[in-house]
């Protein structure tokens, strides 16, 4: 039970971030109550969300879904493991293989914008077999984030313009060094012309805060 929570509790942490980011989402209420209901199944073939199918290799169940004008843009699977995954998490890791040609394949046929996959992997237990599990799937997510790194979901947001008011990023020093903030400034910011306002005076500003970071918004 306890695990379920800490789960559920990381699910609902990234779905107030995208909220906070007026975006729509489904669940709807997975920011307030995370448990409520039954992650949603996504037809991915028609990108429509329908009634868990089994038989249909199509269907896939994700913890998250944004949404634009009543389309699937955004797709995410939670995937937080604090002990040895085992088995589970390489059929997972396969399954997300999967869900991305699926994806791919959609994308290339349906005249519409693009959807994205989003990974939440997090924990300690993905060091028991990175390679059969947390490799693979990081080369297939359009992004992942973790519960330090929730700052990367309005960075994404703006970089497929979703969003366009991401003024800047404050780093936590305490948990980041300069090589990370480098990183992130240098992989993630630069190219949305997105500041570094680390230890800048932030009261003037709207912020939101996104793991080891707080989000600066025009």
């Amino acid at each position: 039970m306890q695990a379920k929570y800490r789960g559920h509790g990381a699910e609902q942490a990234f779905a107030q971030i995208a909220t906070a980011c007026e975006m729509f989402i489904i669940p709807p209420d997975k920011d307030t109550d995370p448990m409520a209901g039954y992650d949603p199944n996504v037809d991915l073939s028609s990108m429509t969300v329908v009634q868990r199918n089994a038989s249909n290799e199509n269907c896939h169940s994700f913890d998250l879904i944004i949404t634009q004008d009543n389309d699937i843009r955004i797709l995410i699977q939670s995937l937080i493991h604090s002990s040895d995954p085992g088995q589970y998490g390489v059929n997972k890791s396969d399954e997300t293989i999967d869900i991305f040609k699926r994806i791919v394949n959609y994308n290339k046929t349906s005249g519409k914008k693009p959807v994205y996959l989003l990974g939440s992997v997090d924990g300690v237990g993905f060091s028991e077999n990175p390679n059969g599990t947390i490799v693979k799937m990081l080369d297939v997510f359009d992004d992942f984030f973790q519960m330090h790194t929730l700052f990367k979901i309005p960075l994404f947001l703006q970089k497929i313009g979703l969003i366009n008011n991401v003024l800047g990023i404050a780093f936590d020093t305490k948990y980041f060094g300069d090589v990370a903030i480098k990183h992130f400034n240098e992989k993630y910011m630069n190219p949305l012309g997105i500041k570094d306002l680390t230890g800048a005076d932030l009261s003037s500003y709207s912020t939101l805060e996104a793991g080891k970071a707080v989000v600066i918004f025009h």
